[in-house]
């Protein structure tokens, strides 16, 4: 009896400590790694798409930290030379479906995020030029634009007339526009908390490690209690390679640049 009675009793405590780390456990039906614009986009639709899944959304700093608050806020497919680019890779044909795509994004933001609230992140889409230093370059970025018009891309020539000194003249994507990325972040989790509830964002916490355990995944976030989800998404960007080790070296981040100038003619 006396052997039993120890079996029972290490059982119970097995049970008490099972019962105890069940409920220090936050439980989520989907995680998310990352809460720049890409995390912040997966939370959004399917929030919109899935008002009661429990959504949790761990980002290792504080919005805007990473890529997504430290870009210009240029909303462009790319530069006219970029559409050259993509034409000598791949034919005119596929370039000018990437192309399409990316306007096809743009839309969406005006029409899910932005709004008739462009206010908020500072939105304007007046275009954008790609200059020639000179005739001959002008000529090149002409032709370009021959093959862009032929898509159906909205393009124009600007001439040198219109305050472009030291330029022979460019080319103007009608469609593209500007906005102040760590706004739009702003912006976005205002429009995620519209459409659900039970999505959850915490800054400050930095997932350490991520295992697998009977009907989802245990994560471990430093200084934090664990929690599980049934599915994960990596929006970590070019951290990735910091939590997964499959992926170290496969995501290099590349160098950003940007050139202040006076503000342009009013007429471009």
């Amino acid at each position: 009896y006396i052997k039993i009675l120890k079996k029972c009793i290490r059982i119970y405590k097995t049970y008490l400590i099972k019962k105890r780390e069940l409920r220090m456990v936050s439980h989520y039906d989907l995680a998310i790694i990352g809460a720049g614009i890409a995390g912040l986009s997966c939370a959004y639709h399917l929030g919109k798409k899935y008002p009661h899944l429990k959504v949790f959304i761990c980002e290792k700093e504080r919005q805007g930290a990473g890529a997504s608050g430290r870009n210009a806020g240029f909303v462009t497919p790319g530069s006219v030379l970029h559409f050259h680019k993509l034409q000598e890779r791949f034919g005119k044909d596929t370039a000018w479906e990437i192309w399409r795509f990316s306007e096809a994004n743009h839309r969406l933001l005006r029409e899910e995020i932005i709004g008739c609230r462009g206010e908020n992140c500072e939105y304007l889409q007046e275009g954008s030029i790609t200059l020639g230093r000179n005739e001959e370059d002008l000529e090149h970025l002409k032709s370009v634009a021959d093959v862009m018009l032929e898509g159906g891309i909205r393009v124009d020539l600007v001439d040198s007339t219109q305050g472009l000194e030291g330029f022979s003249g460019g080319i103007r994507v009608l469609e593209d526009g500007q906005l102040n990325p760590v706004l739009l972040l702003k912006e976005m989790l205002h429009r995620i908390r519209l459409v659900s509830s039970h999505i959850e964002i915490s800054e400050g916490s930095r997932l350490l490690t991520v295992d697998e355990e009977e009907g989802g995944l245990r994560l471990h976030i430093e200084g934090k209690e664990d929690l599980s989800a049934k599915k994960l998404i990596y929006a970590s960007n070019a951290y990735t390679g910091d939590i997964l080790d499959c992926m170290q070296g496969k995501i290099m981040p590349k160098r950003g640049q940007i050139l202040a100038t006076e503000a342009l003619p009013f007429s471009l």
